[in-house]
C-alpha cells in the first residue's frame, strides 16, 4: 500500500474518531486529536519543502549538467578548426547562441550543448 492510501485511511479514522468521540461528550479530546493532525501534517510538509531545496541546491547549472564532451565534438558544434584562437570560440558562440537561445525559440538543450563546447575549448586553450 503506498504512502497516499494509508494517509487517507488515517485521516478518514482520525475523522471516524473524532466524530465518536463528539458524540460521547468529549470535546477536549477530539480538539487534542485535531491538534496532532495539524502538528503531523505541518511536519511532513516541513519535511517535504527540505527534501525539495535539498534536491534543487545539490543541482548544477544546465551548462554544466551536460558532460564535458570531446575537443572534436566541440569544435564540429562551434564549427572552429584546431588552430581557433579564444575570440573565434567567443564569437561562434555568440553567433551560435544568438540563434539557439531558449528566448529566441531555441532549445535548453541545444544552449547548453553550444555554452559546453565554448567551456570545453576555452578550458583546453588554458590547459596549453
Amino acid at each position: 500500500m503506498n504512502a497516499r492510501w494509508l494517509k487517507i485511511i488515517l485521516i478518514g479514522l482520525l475523522i471516524t474518531a473524532s466524530i465518536v468521540l463528539l458524540r460521547a461528550g468529549m470535546p477536549l479530546i477530539v480538539y487534542l486529536l485535531g491538534v496532532i493532525a495539524a502538528v503531523v501534517l505541518f511536519i511532513e510538509r516541513i519535511l517535504l519543502i527540505s527534501s525539495f531545496f535539498e534536491r534543487v541546491k545539490g543541482q548544477k547549472p544546465v551548462s554544466q549538467d551536460v558532460a564535458r564532451m570531446k575537443e572534436d565534438e566541440a569544435r564540429d558544434i562551434l564549427g572552429v578548426g584546431k588552430d581557433a584562437t579564444a575570440q573565434d570560440i567567443e564569437a561562434a558562440h555568440q553567433r551560435l547562441i544568438m540563434k539557439n537561445h531558449p528566448d529566441q525559440g531555441g532549445s535548453t538543450y541545444l544552449a547548453s550543448k553550444i555554452n559546453t563546447a565554448r567551456d570545453t575549448l576555452l578550458d583546453l586553450l588554458l590547459k596549453k
